[in-house]
């Protein structure tokens, strides 16, 4: 009998630091870190987690790190009842997990609570209640949200099509449980809801209702104004909070925050040039300013700079700022031309007082999804930039640092820095 010779090249015989590097690239880097539904596993990451036992245990990190169950649909049922009766092992895989809650079915069934109780190494959660309206608080007990919530250290939660009552009182309960170790929130607000009667009691852990919510551990802020803009409280502390971003796509009165404090290290607006320029109030202090201008491609690029330009005028500091980007990114298909020159020249306007005032130290400007993206096209807009951010240039170049223009695949990534001497 012919003995085949052993494959000293085998699979089971690579380092475990190769393995996981090969795994790792079958992934979406970018993916990991977001809440997204995967109905089905990468087939290539399927088959390499069947090689051996030492593949299969690297890709059940990758497989299992985010899962998503949405109640109503029959992934719900089969995803939670085979994780809770066939695999339990798999829970500890399970990092991220993302539910979307309905009250439009038929009762949750008696196991699906416990079930949720046992994600003990949870580190994420996104809780989407586009299909909730009213006070979504009164559905999480029936899930085993409650449960789940005082059990584990979550760092990250993302608040989804959420409608939260006239004083955003509704949010404490939740906000209170995850405090002692919540990084990062994102709360995306869908409406304002009248309360049939005042919460004194709190569904989450059956104690009367906070007053008041300090999350000391908060770093990050996002809150997507989609459809109502989040009401004033003064209920909520953040003392530590280093980075907010707003995206506003209501055209009502908007605010930063009161609760947010003065002190940042980058504050991120993302809005539509048709949006009423925000009332900063007179404390707000960030080291970095970050406009994203979401406009239709067909917009006039001129109304998205004069909104750039109100709305830096309302700084209560601007002395202070380190850092400013600006990026104009129009939606949709269909790239522009690029920039004409007073396109240039009215950024220019906006950012040279800026610079005067000796604390800036990094401008970048970023105006994406052009037509004509040709190498000769691409140098002659370069010249038309420099000639018309000449007098801020000579000024960085004076000061000893350095300056860098490029020209990308559909657009314009223009980032100029230096150093004061």
């Amino acid at each position: 009998m012919k003995t085949i010779p052993r494959n000293i090249c085998s699979a089971e015989e690579l380092p475990i630091e190769l393995i996981h590097h090969i795994v790792s690239c079958l992934e979406d880097s970018d993916n990991e870190e977001k809440f997204c539904y995967r109905e089905h596993v990468p087939p290539d990451l399927n088959a390499l987690s069947l090689v051996c036992r030492s593949w299969n245990e690297v890709c059940r990190h990758h497989i299992f790190r985010t899962i998503g169950v949405n109640y109503g649909h029959d992934s719900f049922t089969s995803r939670l009842s085979f994780l809770h009766f066939t695999a339990p092992h798999l829970y500890k895989y399970i990092l991220r997990l993302d539910v979307c809650l309905d009250t439009g079915y038929d009762s949750v069934a008696e196991w699906v609570p416990e079930c949720f109780a046992r994600f003990t190494n949870l580190r994420a959660l996104r809780l989407n209640a586009r299909f909730i309206s009213g006070a979504i608080l009164d559905v999480l007990p029936g899930f085993g949200i409650v449960s789940l919530l005082a059990s584990v250290r979550l760092q990250e939660l993302v608040l989804a099509s959420w409608d939260v009552d006239a004083e955003a009182s509704d949010l404490l309960p939740i906000l209170s449980t995850c405090s002692p170790s919540l990084e990062s929130l994102s709360l995306e607000m869908y409406g304002i809801y009248t309360p049939e009667r005042p919460e004194t009691t709190s569904c989450i852990s059956g104690a009367p209702s906070p007053r008041s919510v300090c999350l000391d551990a908060l770093r990050s802020l996002k809150v997507v104004q989609n459809v109502a803009v989040l009401p004033h409280t003064d209920r909520i502390k953040c003392p530590n909070l280093e980075y907010v971003e707003i995206v506003q796509l209501t055209s009502g009165y908007w605010n930063i925050p009161r609760w947010i404090p003065a002190n940042l290290s980058e504050l991120i607006l993302s809005v539509s040039p048709t949006a009423i320029i925000p009332d900063i109030g007179a404390a707000i202090c960030p080291s970095a300013l970050t406009i994203n201008i979401l406009c239709p491609s067909e917009a006039p690029r001129l109304s998205s700079i004069a909104w750039i330009g109100d709305c830096i005028n309302r700084l209560p500091f601007p002395n202070r700022l380190r850092g400013v980007a600006i990026h104009i990114d129009p939606l949709g298909w269909g790239g522009q031309s690029y920039p004409e020159p007073i396109h240039y020249e009215a950024l220019h306007r906006i950012i040279q007082p800026l610079h005067d005032h000796g604390a800036l130290k990094k401008i970048s400007i970023s105006i994406g999804d052009v037509n004509d993206d040709s190498i000769e096209t691409d140098c002659d807009e370069v010249a038309v930039f420099e000639e018309a951010f000449a007098p801020l240039i000579e000024g960085i170049t004076a000061a000893g640092g350095f300056r860098r223009i490029t020209c990308k695949y559909g657009g314009i990534d223009v980032l100029m820095s230096h150093e004061a001497l």
